[in-house]
């Protein structure tokens, strides 16, 4: 049961870094100033979705 907890957890964790990464996306596509900036918090959430990804992945059976 816990672990069921942790994965649902991690599911919104997940489905919310997706939105932001979708965002700095567009942000980025649309020539929003500060377009280096957008490239670092792109990085970041994409490396904590990356994260986020392997610690479902070792919860799942």
């Amino acid at each position: 049961m816990p672990e069921e907890v942790q994965i649902e957890v991690l599911e919104k964790r997940i489905a919310f870094v997706r939105e932001n990464l979708a965002k700095l996306a567009r942000e980025a596509a649309e020539g929003s100033a500060g377009a280096g900036r957008n490239e670092e918090r792109i990085a970041g959430e994409q490396a904590l979705l990356d994260d986020l990804l392997r610690q479902r992945e070792a919860l799942e059976p």
